[in-house]
């Protein structure tokens, strides 16, 4: 995770998962969801996300039971709502099989956040990695013309200006607050993009 926040009623975090194909915890979409819950609720100065954990932890008889993907999601979206911004980067979507049980519904998910944002919803934004050829994938993302940007890159150097780019916009002009956490987005999506 690579978070930087400006105290709890104002709030601001990035969160990062990245699919491999060699791990299936990697792969799943309860693995994701726990993951993304599990850095929001990390901020040591929010007590909102870790309060939302802990409802859920209590409704599952404290922890004797597995929540429920449905619990994770509504998890996931209460606790986002406790937030200012939440930025997600999913790297390596392709990673997911397309014949795998969480792919279809991971995108699904993500398709369900943008309608509930656009109707008042809470503010995520998502910055989504995948190899091209993906047709599900493509499919999925060439209905949201207005809200996406497609990037081919070939080399270390395109990544490396594509995210310079993408982070001196206005919606990330908070991390320069932290100059530590964005070299440390920097660093963290440079390292994972793996020299794609």
């Amino acid at each position: 995770m690579v978070s930087a926040s400006t105290g709890p009623s104002g709030a601001r975090v990035v969160l990062y998962f990245f699919f491999d194909f060699q791990d299936s915890s990697k792969q799943s979409f309860d693995g994701l969801l726990r993951s993304l819950i599990q850095q929001m609720s990390f901020e040591s100065e929010h007590y909102e996300a870790r309060k939302v954990v802990s409802d859920l932890f209590h409704s599952c008889k404290s922890g004797t039971n597995q929540p429920s993907t449905e619990k994770l999601k509504d998890t996931f979206v209460r606790i986002v709502a406790t937030f200012e911004g939440v930025h997600v980067v999913l790297d390596a979507l392709d990673e997911c099989p397309p014949g795998s049980p969480s792919r279809r519904p991971i995108l699904e998910w993500i398709f369900g956040l943008f309608a509930n944002e656009r109707s008042s919803g809470p503010f995520i934004k998502f910055f989504i990695t995948s190899r091209s050829g993906q047709s599900d994938i493509e499919s999925r993302f060439n209905s949201l013309q207005a809200y996406k940007q497609r990037l081919s890159v070939d080399s270390r150097d395109d990544i490396h200006k594509f995210v310079h780019d993408r982070l001196e916009q206005e919606e990330f002009k908070w991390l320069h607050e932290s100059p530590e956490t964005r070299n440390k987005v920097i660093s963290t999506l440079m390292e994972r993009s793996g020299n794609m």
